[in-house]
């Protein structure tokens, strides 16, 4: 650690000129070094890091995220790391509040709201359109905290970690890779797809890279192959003693409603329930099951539940609206199945939806993000 460096801000880049300097502006007021390690350029991205005031290092890639974040974090001269990528923006408006919780002593790690937005304009974004999940985003250097996994690399913590050692932070990461414009750019599908193959053929992987897998082949319509995969991942989990992370269960059941395999999707989705009762987005699956089952009245019950859960801040990966906007609207298709027109008027009022905002919220699914940034 170097004396006066309290936090470093740690990331890993190739090509992403187009985006790197806004990335940087949003947060060079928070950090008191910025440390890139590029892993190939082509572009001028090194260059606009310098001029940023970065310290730019130049790793090999050899198809390992965590492995080029590691050598990140062994450059880093803080007390504190926090990672980015170049398609991420943080609110300036939130930094002292980030600035604060560095200052507390019992917390390792600070958990961030990772706002990951869907659609196809990205110069007109929809706020709306969005999956929020927590993620550690901060951690003190020298405790023993490292990425792991060659791709979705995630923040791992020692055996045996106190995790109320972790602070969840009222504050965000805004995060932009999703938006189909980037997508399509980076050929994301393809990359991560030949990856997380090689990952699966090994015996005794880790069952999140079925998973992965599953949210790629989502992602691209594949629903039969994304259903086997994350029905792999999920036996993967039992197999090893382990509960299927919540996640799993919003990817099967969005997977089902995708496909059209609506009564496949019932009565699992209520053993999922049982075991994440507090999931607002397994709940709303629900909804929509019993209003495909012409159970108008048991799915209005759904949804007011939905609205009863709220949009507060989770341990989950959710879509936003289940438990507001989109709740509303769809209790008002209920009022409107069960004769209630004037109710359902209401209530659609109250959603605040425009026309083009009422859309499939299961095909919102297809946008999806996994449990990482990549």
């Amino acid at each position: 650690m170097t004396d006066n460096i309290r936090l470093s801000l740690c990331m890993i880049v190739k090509d992403e000129a187009k985006r790197i300097a806004d990335c940087l502006q949003s947060a060079r007021q928070l950090v008191d070094e910025i440390v890139v390690v590029d892993t190939g350029s082509t572009d001028d991205t090194p260059a606009i890091c310098e001029s940023l005031g970065a310290r730019v290092l130049s790793y090999p890639w050899h198809d390992s995220f965590c492995d080029a974040r590691n050598f990140g974090l062994a450059q880093a001269g803080g007390e504190w790391a926090m990672w980015l990528d170049a398609d991420e923006r943080l609110n300036p408006a939130e930094h002292t509040l980030i600035r604060q919780a560095l200052d507390d002593p019992i917390f390792d790690v600070i958990s961030l709201s990772i706002i990951n937005y869907y659609g196809d304009n990205l110069e007109q974004v929809n706020v709306n359109h969005a999956h929020i999940m927590p993620q550690a985003r901060l951690f003190r250097l020298g405790r023993g905290i490292r990425f792991a996994g060659d791709i979705h690399e995630t923040v791992t913590l020692p055996p045996d970690y106190d995790t109320s050692r972790i602070k969840k932070l009222d504050a965000s990461v805004h995060h932009y890779g999703y938006m189909e414009p980037i997508i399509r750019e980076k050929a994301k599908h393809e990359r991560n797809t030949s990856l997380l193959l090689k990952q699966v053929e090994q015996p005794d992987h880790n069952p999140w890279f079925d998973y992965h897998l599953a949210a790629e082949y989502y992602r691209v319509s594949s629903w039969q192959t994304a259903l086997d995969y994350v029905n792999r991942s999920i036996l993967g989990f039992l197999q090893n003693g382990s509960l299927p992370p919540s996640l799993l269960y919003k990817l099967k059941y969005d997977t089902l409603l995708r496909c059209g395999s609506i009564r496949s999707a019932w009565p699992g989705i209520l053993r999922a329930i049982q075991l994440y009762p507090d999931y607002v987005d397994l709940h709303f699956y629900k909804g929509i099951i019993l209003m495909h089952m012409d159970m108008a009245a048991e799915a209005l019950a759904v949804f007011e539940h939905c609205l009863e859960l709220g949009e507060q801040p989770t341990s989950y990966l959710r879509l936003k609206g289940l438990g507001s906007f989109y709740a509303l609207h769809y209790i008002g298709r209920c009022l409107e199945r069960l004769g209630r027109q004037a109710e359902a008027q209401l209530y659609y009022a109250k959603s605040g939806l425009e026309p083009e905002d009422i859309f499939s919220v299961v095909a919102a699914a297809a946008d999806m993000p996994d449990s990482s940034s990549d």
